[in-house]
């Protein structure tokens, strides 16, 4: 046929699944916004640098990432390409003593 066609697309932005898990008394936040978490969320963000920030709660300290992030600075930074991503925040409370 000789007829003028109509032909249209949707394009979705590839999202990335992040899971991030809390052991113990504190919340997990991000740069840009997209994560604020409870004892486990799971969102999808869009490809790119995602900054990880763990907030101890009162009485507590941030002791340390584990999976996608490591170590004992409470800030994390990903780059979230391709593949799904976890990591886990762990706090604990502070130590009183007399």
């Amino acid at each position: 046929p000789t007829e003028d066609t109509t032909v249209g697309a949707v394009f979705a932005r590839k999202r990335i699944p992040l899971t991030i898990r809390r052991v113990g008394a504190g919340t997990v936040i991000s740069r840009p916004s997209g994560v604020s978490c409870g004892r486990i969320c799971a969102v999808s963000l869009p490809p790119g640098d995602v900054v990880l920030i763990a907030r101890p709660s009162s009485g507590g300290h941030f002791a340390g990432w584990r999976g996608a992030c490591r170590g004992s600075k409470p800030i994390c930074r990903l780059e979230l390409e391709r593949t799904a991503i976890v990591a886990t925040a762990s706090f604990v409370r502070s130590q009183v003593r007399n």
